[in-house]
């Protein structure tokens, strides 16, 4: 996102069954000095969640002018959150297994939305106060 010139955060959040995921947050835009200008959001939260074989990376490139979406809702005033689900490049932990464990890899999409997207939506319920939180994905 700095390329685009916006400013996020990981956020880390635990599953039910221990997988942790790094959630990414849109928090503001750099300035030419480096500084980041925040700003409070006017729309609801939305979580964004990446497609099959992607990560949340992959809305960075989703653009044909102008900047990505997950950046052109961010400037209209949504609190943006970036969903990845487990076994992507940002979410190989566990709290009990290691990635060259068999049983890491031992799910399927039922598990991503059993327990993934429910974490997410939680934490970032719990972290913006608001109740609903608004959900763009697709392929999953």
């Amino acid at each position: 996102m700095k390329v685009h010139g916006y400013a996020w955060e990981a956020v880390k959040v635990e599953t039910e069954d221990g997988y942790t995921l790094t959630t990414f947050h849109v928090t503001g835009k750099v300035q030419k000095d480096g500084s980041v200008v925040t700003r409070e959001a006017t729309e609801p939260p939305v979580l964004i969640q990446h497609g099959l074989g992607c990560d949340a990376a992959t809305w960075l490139w989703l653009y044909t002018h102008g900047n990505p979406l997950i950046l052109q809702l961010y400037d209209e005033g949504f609190d943006v959150w970036l969903g990845n689900n487990r076994g992507t490049e940002y979410c190989q932990e566990h709290k009990s297994l290691k990635t060259s464990d068999k049983e890491f890899w031992m799910y399927d999409w039922a598990e991503m939305g059993t327990y993934d997207t429910p974490a997410n939506i939680s934490m970032i319920k719990e972290k913006t106060g608001y109740e609903k939180i608004l959900y763009l994905g697709y392929s999953q």
